[in-house]
């Protein structure tokens, strides 16, 4: 392989398969090893770490996330002090009984404080990112859900498009389950930015975080 942005080398006996793979393969190569690939999106559903037992301050149902981005070739910064950006098991969040997620039962999310940000570096340029917020049960006393907001940006920095809920949800009724859509090209980072005001949940809750590099788009 050549580079981040080279092609895949193949043997001269399969010229013609070669000729076709180097029109329509682009190949990203993670820090990780992750390799994206044409018609291959990453999805990150953040459930192959167990997130069940407690936490080194002896809190259950959360590990700390950078590890397992970082498999993916993610990094995190932006990080509001004190908070902790984490997988969480959301069985020990209210017994399960307040919202359904679209995988399995790990989301990611941050906790620890109340006007809270971060941002995720992505391990290339991506041509959208989409992530799910999950189905919110209201129970008898009804739920409420921060306000946030996400933000694609490309590699100066600059805001290529923004969704969110920034006036958080407030419902006697079940809320389903909203994919958000962050289009580029050039995704290089998301910024999220939550705020409390009184939910049951201190950050947006985050599933099936799909990445799209060049040429994976649906």
């Amino acid at each position: 392989m050549e580079g981040a942005t080279g092609f895949q080398r193949i043997s001269s006996s399969n010229n013609s398969l070669a000729l076709r793979l180097m029109c329509c393969w682009y190949l990203c190569l993670a820090p990780s090893g992750v390799a994206f690939g044409l018609g291959q999106p990453i999805i990150l559903n953040f459930d192959e770490l167990d997130a069940s037992y407690d936490d080194p301050e002896g809190h259950g149902g959360r590990r700390e996330a950078t590890s397992y981005l970082a498999r993916y070739g993610i990094t995190i910064s932006g990080k509001t002090d004190g908070t902790m950006i984490a997988i969480f098991d959301t069985s020990n969040l209210y017994q399960g009984e307040v919202l359904v997620t679209t995988s399995l039962r790990n989301v990611l999310t941050q906790l620890k404080g109340c006007d809270l940000f971060f941002t995720l570096n992505l391990p290339g340029l991506m041509q959208m990112v989409s992530f799910t917020r999950p189905k919110l049960l209201a129970g008898v006393t009804g739920i409420v859900f921060p306000g946030w907001e996400a933000q694609a940006l490309d590699e100066a920095g600059k805001i290529l498009e923004t969704v969110g809920d920034p006036l958080g949800i407030s419902s006697y009724s079940n809320v389903p389950a909203r994919t958000f859509v962050l289009r580029g090209p050039g995704i290089k980072a998301v910024r999220f930015h939550s705020t409390t005001n009184n939910a049951a949940f201190q950050a947006v809750l985050i599933d099936d975080l799909t990445l799209y590099p060049p040429g994976s788009l649906p």
